[in-house]
This record gives structure tokens, C-alpha cells and sequence, in this order.
């Protein structure tokens, strides 16, 4: 999943971690993270709810650098999230 590069950037900064720490947390290498917060490469879900968890904060911050009122995943068990962010993918490439 591709995502905003600067919601995961804010977050970690928020959360006062630096990249090699994160990465570190997330079991990834530090050029992965990178890649994520200048907007490139692919999220899987289960990093997304790492990150969520690490960072404190919803997927709606780290995919879009926004709080999105009217949707609310946090609620949401690994399948329905897995559902919505397929979706999401579906309706982005049918621009």
C-alpha cells in the first residue's frame, strides 16, 4: 500500500523516534522505513498495525496525514481492515 510520505513521518516524529529506531522496532531495515516516508515502496498490513501500535496512532494518520471523522478502523479486527485497504486500492486505480 502506498500511502502519504508525511503521516509516517509526523507520527514518528511525534512519537520522538528516529528511522533506526522504528526500524528497529518493526524488525525492518532503516532504507525500508525511508522508502515508506519519502512515499515509495509497500506497507503490508501487518506493518501498518505495528506502526499503529508503535506510533500510537490511527492508520488514518500514517496512509493520509489526516484524522478522518467518518471512518474509524480502530475497531475494525485484521480482516475487516484487510477488506477496507483492498477497496481503498481498488477505488484509487479506478481514477
Amino acid at each position: 500500500m502506498n500511502f502519504n510520505k508525511s503521516g509516517l513521518k509526523i507520527a514518528r516524529e511525534k512519537a520522538n523516534l528516529d528511522s533506526l529506531e522504528l526500524a528497529s522496532l518493526l524488525k525492518i531495515e532503516k532504507s525500508v522505513l525511508d522508502g515508506w516516508e519519502a512515499g515509495g515502496g509497500t506497507i503490508t498490513l501487518d506493518n501498518l498495525l505495528k506502526l499503529m501500535s508503535i506510533l500510537n496512532t490511527s492508520a488514518e494518520m500514517i496512509l493520509f496525514n489526516e484524522s478522518r471523522s467518518g471512518l474509524n478502523v480502530e475497531s475494525l479486527n485484521t480482516e475487516q481492515l484487510d477488506i477496507v485497504l483492498k477497496l481503498y486500492l481498488m477505488m484509487k486505480n479506478n481514477k
